[in-house]
């Protein structure tokens, strides 16, 4: 079994490896370099302050340059996966491990082997959900999204179809013998991805079940599966049930709880810069039905309302328990409190300079919502 998933894994850093190989001489000349203090010709610099060079879009330039040479069909590949979204699943899944897991079984043999059992089908999972919503999106896409492999023309619907079919075929054969958390999170996943997407169902054409979909598979299905199949895998807990994780582990309550309102948060802020696409197909999104600039509102200020109040909670603990509490764990609640409070100042100054009337703007926020995502994950470690 172990064979199957190092060989999968030898292939996937071969392919980067060769990429990697190939690209970089080609693009590091296209850099004219200077000393310090002056301006870079290059695209992807945009200026140079006080001494630091700062440097913008510089992965986008190089698949940009790549899709020119001989590797498009490559470059096609990664962006068909939707990559925020592959990297989204990787850091929850890592962190989650981390958060599940005493600090001195961190990084082990043992953990590394059950993180990648749980990570390759996870990944390949994630790929079918994002793809088969492109297949079905093409005309929404090509309004919407046009910059998308299938919306641009440089992947055929065919190739897509096959591509998610045996990634849907490759998950669910990797995890066949997996325990029940990886297993339900994969299947429901599947599940609720398929409806999400797929016509005679297409639950996506209803605000309220699409909103609850993205809610349950990174509320619910993600955070718990994820936390149980670490605790089961690496700690050899005896864990039935789900009513049974639960009561064994109440934190995972509030894991789940804090996830989910982000969920929806994504769910609502995802259909923002769509509404010219959506309008015309008929999907009602809550966007189309109540105004993109109202639904702006609302997500940024639920989010800024949850990580504020992540941080109230951090400072109550912190007070609460500060004479009962070791010096670690109370330096733990101060970056916590410290970090939301942060993310929320920056949820709303970022909000504040939003054109509501470009969907370009609206867009490059909600990109930018899941880099607070992926931070949020980051501080899962730090948790007590």
């Amino acid at each position: 079994m172990h064979r199957e998933y190092i060989f999968i894994l030898i292939l996937v850093i071969l392919l980067q490896v060769k990429c990697y190989i190939k690209l970089v001489p080609k693009i590091i000349p296209q850099i004219n370099t200077y000393k310090i203090g002056h301006r870079f010709n290059s695209n992807s610099v945009n200026t140079i302050h006080r001494g630091r060079i700062l440097i913008k879009d510089t992965l986008s330039d190089t698949l940009n340059y790549a899709k020119k040479t001989k590797w498009p069909s490559l470059v096609n590949l990664w962006e068909f996966t939707r990559p925020h979204t592959i990297l989204g699943s990787a850091i929850s899944l890592l962190f989650l491990y981390l958060y599940a897991i005493p600090p001195s079984l961190w990084f082990t043999s043992k953990f590394r082997e059950s993180i990648l059992f749980s990570a390759i089908p996870s990944l390949l999972m994630n790929i079918y959900i994002t793809g088969l919503n492109q297949v079905t999106d093409v005309e929404i896409d090509r309004i919407n999204k046009p910059y998308l492999p299938i919306a641009a023309g440089n992947l055929t619907r065919n190739k897509a179809t096959f591509i998610i079919t045996s990634c849907l075929i490759g998950s669910i054969f990797l995890a066949r013998s997996a325990a029940w958390p990886l297993l339900w999170t994969l299947l429901g996943s599947a599940f609720l991805g398929t409806i999400y997407s797929l016509p005679p169902f297409r639950i996506k054409r209803y605000p309220l079940l699409a909103a609850l979909c993205i809610l349950v598979v990174r509320g619910s299905l993600v955070n718990l599966g994820f936390f149980f199949q670490a605790k089961i895998d690496i700690l050899n807990e005896n864990i039935p049930s789900v009513a049974a994780a639960i009561s064994k582990f109440p934190e995972s309550i509030y894991l789940t709880a804090f996830f989910a309102i982000f969920g929806v948060v994504i769910a609502i802020m995802k259909d923002t810069p769509d509404v010219a696409g959506d309008q015309k197909f008929n999907i009602p999104s809550f966007s189309v039905k109540l105004g993109a600039s109202r639904m702006f509102g609302f997500s940024w200020k639920l989010l800024f309302f949850l990580l504020s109040s992540t941080s109230l909670g951090f400072t109550f603990k912190f007070l609460r328990s500060y004479s009962t509490s070791t010096n670690i764990v109370k330096l733990y609640r101060v970056i916590c409190a410290a970090a939301f409070t942060l993310l929320a100042n920056d949820v709303k100054v970022r909000a504040e300079m939003v054109d509501c009337n470009e969907s370009k703007s609206i867009f490059q926020y909600y990109m930018h919502i899941w880099n607070i995502f992926y931070f949020c994950y980051f501080l899962l470690p730090f948790v007590r």
